[in-house]
């Protein structure tokens, strides 16, 4: 592996008198650093700094895409801190120092990351050059709005960032099951308003999208007998999140929901919530804000004013539980038998149609390509189980299901072409049993129990060369034939998914797409210094994570690639990586042997992607980074 050759422009840097954070109406400074080693053909230096809120999100419809935005600058300044006469001026060679100085307003809002909006704070140098890609390096900066949220009369529960909160939680249970846990969590609520003006001339059509998110949660195993009342503490400590605030696009409050679960079928959760407005300084006693303080944001949304205090939520009596148990309820492997019972408890005669057990095994993918005129979407099911099984039946529709304790086994064999058991973003292998007690003239109730499957594929019984580890020992030698040093060497494992799907439309035609997928299960990293025109050698282990193994079917493959990354010291071109497939297993490695006829036939587990590889350990070379003279 060749690098290219070093660039003469060898660093900017962006460096501020105070790296931490800055509050509304403080004043940032600090300094633009650039190091060439020779002179470079540009037309100028700009220094950008920008601070802005903004939204945006697609809206799908079937005739049309429509993108929705806004954005709210708060900061946006561009200053050319050098220029050249003409175009024939270089950049001159040598360490350069610009200065940069500004005021953060004082309705600057603070730092937030959302899928449909953010707020964002940051500092660019972008260096023009003619005919060529521009030089450019961002630096961001953080700005946390020091509001004291215990000078609004407010009846929300108001904490700090990083505060602990006693919550007491009195419970009567005036039912006939117990309680069984008690759960806390603390909900982000985000809502964005964007409008279509800001893409297309003369249209103004506002839209409006929501965002939840569980940035806590705490849960107390309890044991609240029927018929009597028990109280409960928990503390939970307050996260790092953006503080609440709102503003004309993006609005941020939390609310914590308190939930309590009950040995019940249906509706066995009951909960409640409250506003908690989030704020970076600690409650204290109200008093007069001082002339030389900048005017606070407005921090409360309108859904948080007038909120009355909570009933107790009411309780219940249920007269049916049903459960699944599973003589082995921790894996199966393929040829496995499974067996069970689904046991029903009713306290009274239900009406019902029958009682069914299901039992499914599938793949299945499904995602849906955007276009332009028409929205597409593809998809396939692979069956490996699918059974339904009907238990008990009425005789007419005034039939109704006894009341009392009521036993139905269950037993089927796992298919010994199963897969195991994956959840991706367009795709998945899923095994599941299942209950429902159809009733007339009312929704059908229903349970559901997922089961997993782990072949057992020992790949040593295959002739291929891939690395196959459970604890994977890496060498990596150097040769670093350049003027830069190494500084850093990092090992990453990533897992390929790749899904097939199809479409068939009325005329019959039959049309098939691919999705491919990427994620990085594990990474591992190590500070080295290998100098220039030297060899090291580096060692590095890894121990392989609890993740789907490698298998592959018609309409979904999984497979593993170890990639090993160099970083060096150059500007461009700064890291060097090379990449083997690593297959995955739930069997170590063993001596091939023969297999015996009662095992099932081992499904193939390996892409075509895989084959012809000889890797049995990785070897990583990092040479030809020649001197510009060269």
């Amino acid at each position: 592996m060749t690098l290219l050759p070093t660039f003469s422009m060898e660093s900017i840097d962006i460096v501020f008198d105070n790296p931490k954070y800055y509050k509304p109406g403080d004043q940032v400074s600090g300094n633009v650093i650039l190091v060439s080693s020779a002179d470079i053909k540009a037309h100028h230096l700009k220094i950008r700094i920008r601070g802005a809120a903004k939204t945006n999100w697609t809206k799908y419809s079937k005739n049309d895409n429509v993108t929705y935005g806004a954005i709210v600058d708060y900061i946006k300044k561009d200053t050319i801190v050098w220029s050249s006469d003409n175009q024939n001026n270089k950049f001159p060679a040598g360490p350069h120092v610009f200065p940069f100085s500004f005021r953060i307003p004082t309705n600057a809002l603070p730092n937030y990351e959302g899928r449909h909006g953010h707020v964002r704070y940051k500092i660019g140098v972008e260096l023009a050059r003619p005919l060529k890609f521009s030089i450019k390096k961002t630096a961001n900066f953080n700005v946390v709005p020091d509001v004291d949220i215990s000078r609004f009369l407010l009846s929300s529960t108001k904490v700090s960032r990083r505060d602990n909160l006693q919550i007491t939680i009195n419970i009567d249970n005036a039912s006939n099951k117990s309680a069984n846990c008690v759960r806390v969590e603390l909900h982000q609520h985000s809502h964005f308003t964007g409008n279509t003006s800001w893409k297309i001339y003369g249209s103004n059509d506002t839209c409006q999208k929501n965002e939840m998110d569980t940035v806590l949660e705490k849960r107390k195993k309890i044991e609240i007998l029927p018929k009597s009342r028990v109280s409960e503490e928990l503390r939970i400590k307050i996260p790092k999140v953006p503080q609440t605030f709102q503003s004309s696009i993006i609005t941020v409050h939390y609310f914590l929901s308190v939930k309590l679960d009950t040995d019940t079928l249906l509706n066995n959760t009951l909960h409640c919530e409250f506003p908690i407005i989030i704020s970076t300084v600690p409650i204290t006693v109200p008093s007069s804000r001082s002339a030389s303080q900048p005017p606070p944001y407005s921090v409360f949304p309108p859904i948080l004013s007038n909120v009355e205090s909570f009933d107790h939520p009411p309780t219940y009596e249920e007269a049916l539980s049903i459960d699944i148990v599973l003589d082995n309820p921790k894996y199966y492997k393929p040829g496995d038998q499974v067996s069970g019972n689904v046991i029903l408890i009713s306290s009274a005669d239900i009406k019902a149609h029958h009682l069914k057990i299901l039992i499914h095994g599938a793949a299945k993918t499904n995602w849906t390509e955007c276009r332009k005129n028409d929205h597409v979407t593809y998809g396939a099911i692979v069956n490996f189980i699918r059974n339904d099984t009907i238990v008990w039946s009425g005789n007419s529709q005034k039939n109704k299901f006894p009341a009392g304790r009521h036993v139905y086994p269950f037993s089927f064999r796992i298919p010994a072409n199963a897969l195991p058991n994956y959840e991706g973003w367009h795709g998945h292998v899923r095994y599941k049993i299942g209950v429902e007690l159809d009733r007339p003239l009312k929704f059908s109730i229903k349970k559901t129990v997922y089961i997993e499957v782990v072949p057992d594929v020992d790949i040593s019984c295959f002739p291929l060369s891939s690395t196959k580890v459970s604890n994977l020992p890496i060498t990596i030698n150097i040769d670093n034939a350049s003027n830069k040093s190494a500084n850093c060497v990092r090992v990453e494992l990533h897992q390929h998914s790749h899904f097939t799907g199809n479409r068939s439309s009325l005329s019959g035609s039959y049309e098939t797409c691919q999705k491919n997928e990427k994620n990085k299960v594990l990474e591992n990293k190590k500070k080295i210094e290998v100098l220039p025109r030297s060899k090291g050698s580096e060692e590095l282990s890894i121990g392989i994570p609890r993740v789907t193994q490698t298998f592959q079917s018609h309409i979904i493959t999984v497979h593993y690639v170890l990639s090993v990354k160099l970083d060096t010291d150059t500007l461009l071109n700064n890291t060097l990586h090379c990449e083997f497939p690593v297959i995955i297993s739930t069997v170590p490695i063993t001596v091939p042997t023969s297999r015996s006829a009662s095992q099932p036939p081992p499904y193939s587990v390996f892409p075509s992607i895989m084959s012809n590889l000889a890797f049995r350990f990785v070897r990583y070379r990092a040479c030809g980074l020649e001197d510009e003279q060269q």
